[in-house]
């Protein structure tokens, strides 16, 4: 995907900010006056796919679906259309980070009872909206990485929709619910078991909505923010270091936004270690050979130091004698 961060039709292209089976999600500018906003999340098709007629119409019927949505809590789209023959959608760009960002490498998510309920209540939100569509839509992957929250503590969905029964989507919310709820929460683990068992107990996301503990809080949005800004300036740190590494050695800076899935930073050398080998290395294969006056001036230091070295023992044994 490198190739085409060059540009894609009116579009000039700032980096990947996602990708997926099927679809890249680029961070991108409008060229030119007439922009609806400044900045875009522009999803397209891979180039790959574009001869592939399930892919095309699968893109193009999500695509046209979710931009029916109209919410707080969805990531709204501007515009579908074709680039050199590839399906795109033209989403809000989310100043923030996905949900699965904020997951350790291992064990569990540390969420506080009011952060999860503010999260799950924000998902919720979008569920609801797509239920209320005409028709009522699904989302059918949602998942951490389809959940957005910026640094505001605000919830946010993108990757609607498909028709379909709201019910769906509830085996996809319990799986993240129990991401993020955190140990000790009764009241959060019975509305989670609740919602395991599905459309037994709860008819629809209204009333999943409706049962949720607690619900949005101000404290809630404030820990979600929290989190995003510490991974936002880990990310943007990790940026800086990537920016600032040396050049050469047959590594390239990369383009922006690469560093997902097929980034070159696995490859690129470590600043110390490429330090090291231009640093002392580099001075000991320039250095001129030593002078004989050298050399005599380093025979009589040594032989300075042994002295003082035999005296210090011999003093060592007077002293222990007496």
């Amino acid at each position: 995907m490198r190739g085409e961060l060059q540009g894609l039709g009116p579009f000039r292209l700032l980096g990947v900010v996602g990708e997926g089976e099927r679809a890249v999600v680029y961070h991108a500018e409008r060229e030119g006056a007439g922009a609806v906003a400044t900045s875009y999340a522009l999803r397209i098709l891979r180039p790959s796919l574009k001869g592939d007629a399930e892919a095309l119409r699968a893109f193009e019927e999500r695509a046209e679906a979710g931009a029916a949505l109209v919410g707080d809590a969805v990531v709204g789209t501007y515009e579908t259309g074709h680039l050199e023959g590839r399906p795109y959608a033209l989403l809000e760009r989310v100043d923030g980070v996905p949900l699965d960002a904020l997951f350790p490498k291992k064990g569990k998510a540390r969420f506080s009872e009011a952060a999860a309920t503010t999260l799950l209540h924000g998902v919720l939100k979008a569920l609801v909206t797509a239920h209320e569509a005409s028709p009522p839509l699904v989302h059918g992957r949602l998942d951490a990485g389809s959940v957005l929250l910026d640094g505001d503590g605000d919830v946010r969905v993108v990757g609607f929709g498909a028709p379909g029964e709201p019910q769906a989507d509830f085996l996809a919310l319990a799986r993240l619910a129990q991401q993020v709820i955190p140990d000790g929460a009764p009241a959060l683990d019975t509305w989670l078991d609740g919602l395991q068992d599905g459309s037994d107990v709860y008819a629809s996301p209204v009333a999943v909505l409706e049962a949720l503990p607690l619900g949005a809080t101000g404290d809630g949005r404030r820990a979600l923010g929290r989190a995003v800004k510490r991974a936002l300036k880990k990310r943007e740190a990790a940026h800086e270091l990537r920016e600032s590494g040396p050049r050469g050695h047959g590594h390239g800076r990369g383009h922006a936004g690469g560093r997902g899935r097929g980034g070159d930073e696995g490859e690129r050398p470590a600043p110390w270690r490429t330090a090291s080998r231009s640093g002392a290395g580099a001075a000991s294969r320039t250095a001129s050979p030593a002078s004989p006056e050298d050399v005599s001036l380093a025979l009589r230091q040594a032989r300075w130091v042994g002295a003082l070295c035999a005296a210090l023992v011999l003093v060592a044994l007077i002293l222990e004698i007496m």
